[in-house]
């Protein structure tokens, strides 16, 4: 019963992301906050993880608390996104600009449930500047402006040392947590959980727990699997398609690319193209903790044919957030 009560925000929340939004004839002591004034909460609160059916009183009645600014963030997210694609870059800009002030402020603070809103809120802006990016080729360079801003790295953010501290019960590495270099680092958390790096990514390929299970239940090793992919995409894919679309690159000519990778490597680093070592450009675009030690064409034909069918056309919240 108690973890039924302490939940229901987050799930009620979770549930009703493309719910209309009904009037009331009665309000709140304070109206719900949008993701712009959210980003100005200082201090933002540490938010743990779910508690199990054992955890004492005190611990539940502590998330509940804390449910309640997961409920409310999830909320001003799902508001914040755009009914429509979105059809210019200053909107474009705008609305990623409020996503990641919001991530900002909330990688400042500790804890698992801070690392699952921030990681929700990364993935809704990359989902607008690919799906932007693939609707609008020619706008390249105002969507590298937007990318090149003041963006956290999740995995090496204040909230994560704080998570794996409290829920990882295993010393650091010498040195400290490094996951955006040392994939070494990503196999002892997950064999923590019994469980190892190559299990998870395989298991990743059928899917990863949904945001509704990662607040329901607690799942440490689910939660770094889904960060994974939308490190590669932060870090190589992404920047790797703006890169190729700069130097000229098309879209319709992946086919002969893929049959050609000669072609694709003369287009990225022209003289020095260093088939098949890569360029010094290839090279630019790395995640070794994924074996990634260059920018591949699949990586970024991958996004291309995941967002072309979505062209200038709404993506769901849920869809894009992964509920």
């Amino acid at each position: 019963m108690k973890r039924n009560l302490a939940i229901v925000n987050i799930m009620l929340c979770l549930l009703s992301a493309n719910a209309q939004e009904r009037p009331t004839a009665t309000s709140g002591p304070r109206p719900p906050r949008t993701v712009a004034e959210l980003a100005h909460t200082a201090p933002w609160p540490h938010i743990g993880s779910p508690p199990p059916d054992t955890a004492p009183s005190s611990r539940w009645e502590q998330w509940a608390r804390e449910s309640v600014v997961l409920s409310e963030s999830l909320s001003a997210a799902r508001k914040r996104w755009p009914a429509e694609a979105i059809a210019n870059s200053q909107e474009l800009r705008t609305v990623v600009s409020e996503y990641e002030g919001l991530i900002r402020t909330i990688t400042r603070s500790g804890g698992y449930g801070n690392v699952v809103l921030a990681h929700c809120l990364r993935r809704l802006d990359q989902v607008l500047l690919m799906q932007y990016v693939v609707s609008f080729p020619s706008e390249h360079e105002a969507v590298s402006d937007i990318l090149r801003g003041d963006r956290v790295s999740l995995v090496d953010s204040r909230a994560m040392l704080a998570m794996l501290s409290e829920e990882v019960p295993v010393d650091p590495p010498s040195g400290g947590w490094r996951l955006s270099q040392r994939k070494e680092d990503w196999d002892l958390i997950f064999r923590t959980f019994e469980t190892s790096f190559r299990g998870q990514t395989v298991s990743g390929l059928f899917g990863t727990p949904a945001v509704s299970k990662l607040l329901k239940e607690r799942d440490v090793s689910g939660l770094m699997t889904r960060l994974l992919p939308c490190e590669t995409i932060e870090r190589v894919s992404l920047p790797g398609l703006l890169e190729f679309l700069k130097r000229g690159g098309r879209f319709e000519d992946f086919g002969a690319m893929s049959n050609n990778a000669r072609w694709f490597d003369r287009l990225m680093d022209g003289d020095d193209a260093n088939w098949p070592n890569g360029g010094p450009t290839l090279r630019r675009f790395q995640f070794p903790v994924m074996g990634i030690n260059m920018l591949r064409l699949g990586l970024i034909a991958e996004i291309v044919d995941n967002f072309q069918p979505h062209v200038r056309k709404p993506i769901p919240f849920a869809a894009a957030v992964v509920e």
